[in-house]
């Protein structure tokens, strides 16, 4: 029986980390989402005050053109806290994969001498899955990580290797919605000791 307390502790302790870092991200989520539909809802209330007659918010110069009005402040507004949602996510994709690395750094006792391969191939041993998208996971982690600085084209690979793996737009942007958010979060989940390692143990 103690033969096994090293293993369920090892699920545990990794799943437990997982989700703080879960909740984390959910919390900054959720905040961004607030604030984009509370102003939303005031660009809402100010078109409909301006169809009403209400009083119009803006600047002119002198020929009567308009510098600016509030209809474009609410748009800028809701776009910046849309690109704030966008870093948050990017900040999550690189501590999601590298809470996976560390983790399995950990087990392997690598003081940093291990590549990602060879943390893959003890995964697979050791029963850990991993997830067949989890190079992906590390590329765009990379990718974000390093970006213009890095030694290798982490986003080609990303694309080359695993065109279905997130959407892509026209111009080869990233398309980090939150479905991809979720595929991520599940993919250092699968590539771990499962719950039901320590779950329902008499």
């Amino acid at each position: 029986m103690d033969m096994m307390i090293g293993p369920i502790l090892r699920a545990y302790n990794f799943h437990r980390d997982l989700d703080m870092l879960q909740k984390g991200y959910e919390a900054a989520r959720d905040t961004l989402y607030a604030e984009i539909a509370n102003l939303e809802k005031e660009a809402s209330s100010y078109e409909n005050d301006l169809s009403n007659g209400g009083k119009w918010i803006g600047d002119t110069d002198e020929d009567g053109r308009t510098l600016w009005d509030q209809s474009q402040v609410y748009g800028y507004r809701i776009e910046d806290t849309h690109l704030s949602l966008y870093q948050v996510r990017k900040a999550f994709v690189i501590a999601f994969y590298h809470f996976w690395e560390d983790s399995v750094a950990f087990w392997m006792n690598a003081n940093g001498q291990c590549k990602h391969p060879d943390m893959e191939r003890f995964c697979a041993e050791q029963g850990y899955g991993p997830s067949p998208d989890l190079d992906a996971v590390r590329c765009l982690a990379n990718h974000f990580k390093h970006g213009q600085n890095a030694n290798r084209d982490w986003r080609a690979r990303l694309f080359d290797k695993y065109p279905t793996f997130m959407p892509f737009t026209s111009a080869r942007l990233l398309g980090l919605s939150e479905d991809t958010m979720t595929k991520i979060m599940e993919t250092v989940r699968n590539s771990g000791p499962q719950r039901d390692s320590y779950l329902n143990r008499s």
